[in-house]
C-alpha cells in the first residue's frame, strides 16, 4: 500500500519531470488528471489492464501506482520490437527517489494478447499507445475481447505530434475516427475529452523547433520566445475561443475518450 503522499508525490513526478506539462507537452495534464478521477470512479476492486510502452521507463508503469491501492492493476508493455534498439531512453525520467516504481506485468504484442490472453478486466486503459499500433483492426478486436460484459475502455491520445519513434508511428485519429473505430466493435455511451487550441498548437511547434537550432543558438531563440511570445499565446488563448470563419473547425492538442462495450 502507498500513502496519499507517496501517490501526491509520484503524480508531481509525472507532470513535472515525464511529461514536462509547463514547457513541453501540456496536453498530458489532460491524461494525468483523467487516471486520477478514473481511479477514484470504478468501483473499488476493480480488475484493471493497461496497455502502455513501458520499455522507454526501463519497464516501469507510469500509471499503476495510482490504481494500486484500490483495485486489481495489470499492465501490459505493448512497445514494437524495434524499439529495443533505442531502449529506455526515458529511463532517466523516472530516476527521482519518489517515483514509486512497479514493472509491468510482462512484454508482449497485441498481436499476442489478442491469440493468446484469456482473461477479463472492469476497465482497459490505453494511455498514448494508439498510434504506435500498426494492425488497428487488431488493437481494437484485443480491446474488446479483453473487456467484461459493460467493460469501460479509456483512450488517451495527443491529436498533434511530430513523428517520433520512428518508424512505430503509423496515424492520428480525430476523436470522431477513433468513435468511430470503438463503435464498429461494440462500444457505446462515449465521453469526449480535448484540450488545447490553435495557440497552443503555435507553441508547441516552437517547443519542438527549439531542438532544430544549434546549440550555441537554442538557448538565445527560447529566450526570445519565452520572454516575447509566449506570453501573448497565453492570452490569445483566454480571448480568442473560435474560428471566427469556420464554425466547424477546432484545434485540439490532444483528446481522451471512454466508452462501454455493450
Amino acid at each position: 500500500m502507498f500513502t496519499s503522499t507517496q501517490i501526491d508525490n509520484h503524480i508531481q513526478i509525472l507532470r513535472n519531470d515525464v511529461f514536462q506539462v509547463d514547457t513541453k507537452w501540456p496536453q498530458f495534464e489532460l491524461l494525468i488528471d483523467d487516471i486520477v478521477k478514473l481511479n477514484k470512479k470504478l468501483k473499488k476492486g476493480s480488475k484493471i489492464i493497461s496497455l502502455e510502452r513501458g520499455l522507454l521507463y526501463g519497464g516501469f508503469s507510469l500509471i499503476a501506482p495510482l490504481f494500486h491501492n484500490k483495485h486489481e492493476m495489470f499492465t501490459m508493455d505493448c512497445s514494437p520490437p524495434s524499439a529495443d534498439k533505442s531502449g529506455a531512453y526515458n529511463k532517466s525520467l523516472v530516476n527521482n527517489e519518489s517515483f514509486i516504481k512497479i514493472k509491468n506485468s510482462r512484454r508482449t504484442s497485441v498481436n499476442s494478447l489478442l491469440k493468446s490472453h484469456n482473461k477479463k478486466y472492469d476497465c482497459v486503459i490505453v494511455p498514448n499507445l494508439v498510434h504506435h499500433v500498426k494492425d488497428q483492426e487488431s488493437l481494437f478486436k484485443l480491446i474488446k475481447k479483453l473487456l467484461k460484459p459493460s467493460g469501460r475502455v479509456y483512450i488517451f491520445e495527443a491529436l498533434v505530434r511530430e513523428i517520433h519513434q520512428k518508424p512505430d508511428d503509423f496515424l492520428r485519429y480525430t476523436p470522431y475516427g477513433l468513435k468511430f473505430m470503438l463503435e464498429k466493435n461494440n462500444f457505446s455511451k462515449f465521453k469526449i475529452k480535448q484540450t488545447g487550441d490553435v495557440f497552443g498548437v503555435i507553441k508547441y511547434c516552437w517547443v519542438q523547433a527549439f531542438e532544430y537550432f544549434p546549440e550555441k543558438d537554442r538557448k538565445k531563440i527560447k529566450k526570445w520566445f519565452y520572454d516575447d511570445h509566449e506570453k501573448k499565446l497565453k492570452q490569445f488563448s483566454k480571448s480568442f475561443k473560435s474560428n471566427l470563419f469556420r464554425k466547424q473547425s477546432e484545434f485540439p492538442e490532444a483528446y481522451s475518450i471512454e466508452g462501454t462495450l455493450i
